[in-house]
């Protein structure tokens, strides 16, 4: 507890607005933070630049991709800076993508007219759901309605799960450069467009769920950290789109160090993947999820500082493929990193503990 309380008040004279916010508000349960106000939040810098980002542009190609700039790695950000549904005029910002999510998960249309991507509408649903889900509105009536129908999906097709179905033999005019690299998935499990194996946009669904959901979340992650489930290759494999066309799937939910020592590279993957598992039990308590936090402890100091490894938490990558891009402004010094590491694991604890 001392090393605790001495960490916070490291953070909240050293940190940046974000966390200093985050701190005050998520780990000591502030209804009014002390040492930064709504207005130095939503004047920081990357919180503007990531406002700027939300265009209302909702089509499939504004929504997913690796750039910093698309949807889903915006409102990933923002989650990340503190950012919550009804602070300034974000409800009116998000409205666009929720207006979408309704038509996706409402209509009658199956994507015929309408570009939904490879996977149709359910993945361009569960982008979006998963998106507002990270900045509070995993409540709002069609976020639910999506995630009720994807669990019980997901719920539904676990019990036949069976490494030995899920993929099939490569078919007539399958690329030669992916053969025997790259897995071909059978088609029965994405037929009609539905896909039968969790992506990272469900996890980041369910951090606040009724029982009944809860429940069936819970069976799901349970499902997430199995041998089985984790030897699948990372990103599933490959699908069919079209009579020899052919798209390299990604969005897996693969555990770093499932099989292997933890990789610091990969710190900022594993804290995105643990604080959505956190609010599970069955997940919080499995081997891996206690090796993971062991190893993170085994960097604290005295003080109940994080001193990360100096090649863990760069500014590399993006959002949703695990980058956790910095919250902390530049110039990165290995002060900011381990004041962000610190901020991560803390709020990580809290979720555990509930």
């Amino acid at each position: 507890m001392k090393a605790r309380n001495s960490a916070i008040n490291i953070l909240l004279n050293e940190a940046c607005v974000p966390i200093r916010w985050r701190v005050e508000r998520e780990i000591l349960g502030k209804t009014r933070p002390e040492t930064v106000t709504v207005k130095e939040l939503l004047e920081y810098p990357r919180v503007q630049e990531n406002f700027d980002y939300l265009t209302g542009k909702a089509d499939f190609d504004s929504i997913h991709s690796s750039f910093k700039y698309i949807f889903e790695n915006v409102c990933g950000s923002l989650h990340d800076l503190g950012i919550r549904q009804g602070m300034d005029n974000l409800d009116q910002r998000i409205k666009p993508y929720l207006d979408r999510l309704d038509y996706l998960v409402n209509s009658t249309d199956h994507g015929e007219n309408l570009y939904t991507g490879f996977l149709g509408k359910e993945f361009q649903a569960s982008i979006i759901a998963g998106s507002v889900s990270l900045i509070g509105y995993h409540k709002h009536p069609v976020v639910r309605k999506h995630v009720k129908a994807r669990l019980a999906r997901l719920a539904e097709f676990k019990p036949h799960f069976d490494l030995k179905t899920i993929y099939s033999p490569d078919p007539k005019g399958y690329p030669k450069l992916w053969r025997d690299k790259f897995p071909f998935l059978n088609p029965e499990h994405y037929a009609s467009k539905r896909f039968h194996l969790p992506w990272i946009h469900d996890l980041d669904c369910w951090g606040s769920l009724p029982l009944r959901l809860h429940t069936m979340a819970d069976e799901v992650a349970t499902w997430i950290m199995t041998d089985d489930y984790q030897s699948l290759p990372d990103g599933y494999g490959v699908i069919a789109t079209a009579p020899r066309r052919y798209y390299a799937m990604g969005w897996s939910i693969k555990l770093p160090g499932w099989t292997r020592d933890f990789n610091p590279r990969y710190a900022g993957m594993m804290f995105q993947y643990m604080e959505a598992l956190a609010p599970f039990k069955s997940a919080a308590n499995h081997p891996w999820f206690r090796k993971a936090l062991d190893w993170f402890e085994g960097f604290v100091d005295d003080d109940g500082l994080f001193q990360l490894p100096k090649e863990s938490l760069k500014e590399t990558g993006y959002w949703v493929g695990g980058g956790l891009p910095a919250i902390e402004l530049k110039p990165r010094t290995y002060r900011k990193r381990v004041l962000e590491a610190t901020f991560r694991l803390l709020t990580l604890k809290r979720i555990i503990d509930g």
